[in-house]
């Protein structure tokens, strides 16, 4: 477990300044065989996805989503290379998490060979609550690497582990198992930034994956 809070730990890394991209303005073709899917009232694109059994990326650029946080109730999704569901519509056994802070997105999730920012940074006003987006188990509390300040790092079923950091406070301590929506820390002020926001990421097996393809759509 120690190693495994370290690794984590090291992945935080303050990453490099980026500029946000649209992931799927390079599409040319998109296979024949496929379906619609109807977006429902708090579906995510992640389970769409997974309901399918196809990857996120493929409903992207299908789709040619510039934000894949927005998609709208009603609207109907091309799902390439399938002709009907592969999973359950059940989410019993995945994750249903929440936003962390009520505020606007001011960076965005990148992956890329020149540039990665493995999180989202959150803008809200100056010491308000940060809540935990699943239950779970602080594995790490206090002092981040490089410019994140404080930070929490909690780890959820399947291996599933939530970071929170740039904290004016931490209102949690190792060990403690806190509940999804608890109050966890306090908003603080990035070392190189003017403005309070909270760094947020989503990791699986240490691996960071984009929060907006997990977090409740919210428009």
């Amino acid at each position: 477990m120690v190693l495994f809070v370290m690794s984590l730990i090291v992945g935080c890394a303050s990453p490099r300044p980026y500029k946000v991209s649209t992931p799927s303005d390079r599409v040319r073709y998109v296979p024949k065989k496929g379906t619609y899917h109807t977006v429902k009232r708090g579906e995510t694109l992640w389970q769409i996805a997974n309901t399918y059994d196809v990857s996120i990326e493929s409903l992207i650029r299908a789709n040619k989503l510039s934000d894949p946080n927005k998609i709208i109730v009603g609207h109907k999704l091309w799902i390439p290379g399938v002709e009907e569901v592969s999973r359950t519509t059940g989410w019993s056994k995945n994750p249903d998490f929440i936003w962390p802070v009520k505020g606007e997105i001011i960076n965005y999730f990148t992956k890329s060979d020149r540039e990665i920012r493995p999180g989202i940074d959150i803008a809200a006003p100056l010491g308000s609550d940060i809540i935990a987006a699943l239950p779970g188990k602080v594995i790490f509390s206090g002092d981040g690497p490089g410019t994140l300040g404080k930070m929490i790092i909690i780890a959820h079923p399947d291996a599933f582990t939530t970071i929170y950091a740039h904290n004016l406070e931490n209102l949690v301590s190792v060990d403690q198992q806190v509940r999804k929506g608890e109050r966890i820390a306090r908003i603080g002020t990035p070392l190189r930034s003017p403005s309070p926001s909270l760094h947020f990421e989503i990791r699986k097996a240490a691996i960071p994956y984009n929060p907006l393809f997990y977090l409740p759509s919210r428009y």
